[in-house]
């Protein structure tokens, strides 16, 4: 008697295969990338939006397999099935510290990336009620405006640094706008702001650096870089030859099989059966649904321009 997966998997309209070789190929090829001038530049993995829509769970321990030891995804639920499955790697939520969070955060060994003085309150309060310093990230809005203490409030943190009694600083990190763009000067102004707040807080390493960003050079390197869009194929270099590997290719219900690239926006994607994933209807376009998603631990391909099989 079939499965439940077997069967979802019989009657999809597609299955799409996750190259799990490729994705850690990436890893390494941007790990290298970035210690290419002879520094020791960590490099962690952002596994956000359910790894890019390829498999937070599956995804992570063939990262750490691979010598990844630092982690990062966006909300806090993405974060407790990543430690499901990692038991002992230090995993960051970008999106900090929501209200009523902090026990979930303790319970399953979570660091919150701070981005404002009220989740710093908030955490700090969390360490005298738990009586044991906490780890912490401090983000610093150097010019994304999306998240991260502004500069009033690094400032008050440069002067004040008894703001962080109790909290142990895993890191001090930043974003860049376009860092895809390497004659944008806003790389620079950001640079220049980040490199400024660190020399002003010591103690505590630097993370500059997202995928494009690790083609800026060593200057943008700092401790460790975080390397997200690229891990999944997507072009950190847009305008040249992608270095990427492409990590997933669809097989059509009538066996014709496509290589697939991604793009942002990325297709949402929801939990499905055992072995994959339930993608969302098909659009007007006339797409196919993908139905079951399978991961492949076999060799991956070796060029970006040759499809893995």
């Amino acid at each position: 008697m079939s499965s439940p997966a077997d069967d979802a998997t019989r009657r999809a309209g597609a299955i799409l295969t996750i190259d799990l070789g490729a994705i850690a190929a990436n890893w390494r090829g941007l790990r290298d990338a970035g210690r290419a001038s002879g520094r020791p530049v960590d490099c962690a993995a952002v596994l956000k939006a359910d790894a890019y829509g390829t498999g937070l769970a599956i995804v992570g321990p063939r990262l750490a397999a691979e010598g990844c030891r630092q982690f990062f995804v966006a909300h806090i639920d993405e974060g407790i099935e990543l430690r499901r499955v990692l038991p002992e790697h230090p995993i960051y939520v970008l999106n900090g510290l929501l209200a009523g969070t902090e026990g979930d955060f303790v319970e399953h060994d979570l660091t919150p990336v701070l981005n404002h003085l009220g989740q710093l309150n908030a955490w700090r309060a969390a360490a005298q009620r738990f009586n044991r310093p906490l780890d912490a990230v401090i983000h610093l809005d150097t010019g994304m405006n999306r998240l991260g203490f502004g500069p009033e409030d690094a400032q008050a943190l440069v002067n004040e640094r008894g703001r962080l009694r109790g909290l142990r600083l895993a890191l001090f990190m930043s974003h860049l706008v376009a860092s895809e763009e390497p004659a944008n000067p806003i790389n620079g102004e950001q640079l220049s702001r980040f490199r400024s707040f660190v020399k002003a807080m010591p103690g505590a390493p630097a993370s500059l650096a997202n995928s494009s960003g690790i083609f800026l050079g060593p200057d943008y390197h700092f401790d460790l870089m975080r390397p997200g869009a690229a891990l999944y194929g997507i072009n950190p270099l847009p305008g040249q030859a992608n270095p990427m590997l492409p990590p997933s290719r669809c097989k059509l219900a009538s066996s014709r099989s496509v290589a697939l690239t991604l793009y942002r926006p990325l297709a949402t994607v929801v939990p499905g059966a055992r072995r994959g994933l339930r993608a969302s209807p098909p659009s007007a376009s006339g797409m196919p649904t993908v139905t079951s998603v399978h991961w492949s631990t076999a060799a991956s391909c070796t060029s970006p321009n040759s499809p893995c099989p």
